[in-house]
């Protein structure tokens, strides 16, 4: 069910730009709703929504240009749940050419390929917000994170190359301290991140 109309633009008049706090004008959205996974054991958010995840790649767009072309906006901070990646790419192919820059929210799933990565990096996309919350497969089993837990740390380390490659940096959200975990759980956290080190220090 879907209680909204997503084709209302947001309106910013009220904000006096010359008190802005940055130099660049930035404004928040979200090009989805709810996190397309929406399972994870810990989450009582997503669970809960009733709302479809995505909008229309067009209505989208739309909003988009209107809020640059109205406001003179060329940043663009998306608070999605978890955007689908497939549904960003969309996106990324109608502004490609629009010299903005954007960060987004999503899931760590096999649709973050090396050339979806480089066309949203074309289409400016800057940050990537990922809820890796962990690596160890007993805890991502319970966390129930994932339909392919034995290929969740191998995924991590392909994106993290690819992404980093392509100029867009890279936000991992963890939870440390998740029930049962235990010394060696956390070992193998500071060791990913030990053998990712060369690919983050770009």
């Amino acid at each position: 069910n879907k209680y909204f109309d997503d084709t209302v633009l947001p309106n910013y008049d009220d904000i006096d730009w010359s008190k802005y706090f940055v130099p660049e004008r930035i404004v928040t959205d979200r090009l989805s709703y709810r996190c397309f996974w929406a399972k994870c054991s810990f989450c009582s958010i997503n669970s809960n929504k009733i709302l479809e995840h995505t909008s229309s790649v067009q209505v989208q767009v739309h909003k988009l240009q209107e809020i640059k072309e109205k406001y003179g906006i060329s940043n663009f901070w998306f608070l999605d749940e978890a955007c689908p990646i497939p549904f960003a790419v969309s996106v990324a192919k109608e502004i490609e050419h629009w010299e903005i820059s954007w960060s987004l929210r999503t899931r760590l799933e096999s649709t973050l390929t090396k050339s979806n990565l480089d066309l949203l990096a074309r289409a400016g996309l800057k940050e990537l917000w990922i809820g890796l919350e962990h690596v160890s497969e007993r805890i991502l089993f319970l966390m129930n994170k994932s339909s392919t837990i034995n290929q969740y740390q191998p995924l991590a380390k392909e994106v993290i190359h690819n992404a980093s490659n392509a100029g867009i940096g890279l936000h991992f959200c963890h939870i440390l301290g998740f029930p049962s975990e235990t010394d060696e759980d956390r070992q193998q956290v500071l060791d990913f991140y030990l053998a990712c080190r060369e690919n983050l220090c770009k």
